[in-house]
């Protein structure tokens, strides 16, 4: 155990790792991850929906799905904006701190 983190590269803050087996995964932002896992999550509402859909007993749930779905589908719209906005206010406080030196 103790030569598994050993080996591990160092990583800044923004970075996440994910180690799956032998294999790791790493991402370099977190609305990344968040946008990844909502897309995951939102198909597999729409797949759930889509095959109890084909139930006429199961008809609500499988509404249900969809709905759940399609609320997934606003967020990850509010996932980009809130990424953008957050881009946007680090890029103007480095304007403001680097030195004018306009004269």
């Amino acid at each position: 155990m103790f030569k598994k983190l050993k080996n591990r590269t160092t990583l800044d803050q923004e970075t996440i790792q994910i180690h799956l087996g032998k294999k790791n995964m790493v991402i370099q932002n977190r609305y990344q991850m968040v946008y990844y896992l909502n897309n995951i999550l939102q198909g597999l509402l729409y797949l759930t929906g889509s095959i109890l859909f084909l139930s006429k007993f199961n008809e609500v749930y499988a509404i249900s799905f969809f709905i759940a779905g399609s609320f997934l589908m606003v967020f990850r719209s509010l996932i980009q904006i809130v990424r953008d906005i957050h881009l946007m206010k680090l890029e103007n406080e480095g304007n403001t701190n680097t030195p004018n030196n306009s004269y």
